[in-house]
């Protein structure tokens, strides 16, 4: 059984969360569960539900990227956030909160790519040691 990967995807523009979305379906233990074009969507979603990535686009209205990364961060601190943007100049303000991975637009699909393998083998680490840490518990 594939172990899969929960994520989000929260871009204002249409053409890249559908490309984005293109490159996380393309990979079988990616499972897209929800997209949005605004932070506050995203918000309302993740009160009842929750997700293992969130793709996070930077420069959006209503509450910039960043803003809605720390809220996540202190709402949801497992939850890894992955920013999108066009824009170098928010790299630190990212990773000052944690960020997991800062992707540049327009996208390069090995980059995606690499990404996602990362994510993938984060998460089968982590339930390995949880099959081990439990198998030991048995023992």
């Amino acid at each position: 059984m594939l172990n899969m990967i929960n994520c989000i995807i929260v871009e204002d523009e249409l053409p890249a969360r559908e490309e984005l979305k293109y490159f996380l379906n393309e990979e079988k233990e990616i499972n897209l569960i929800a997209e949005f074009n605004n932070p506050l969507d995203t918000l309302n979603f993740l009160e009842n539900n929750t997700a293992d990535v969130i793709f996070l686009d930077i420069n959006m209205p209503d509450m910039n990227g960043i803003s809605l990364g720390k809220i996540i961060t202190k709402m949801y601190p497992d939850m890894k956030i992955v920013f999108i943007t066009a824009y170098k100049d928010y790299a630190v303000d990212a990773f000052e909160i944690k960020a997991f991975d800062y992707l540049l637009k327009p996208y390069s699909e090995s980059r995606i790519k690499n990404l996602l393998k990362s994510l993938i083998n984060i998460k089968n680490e982590k339930t390995t040691s949880i099959k081990n840490n439990n198998l030991k518990k048995l023992l």
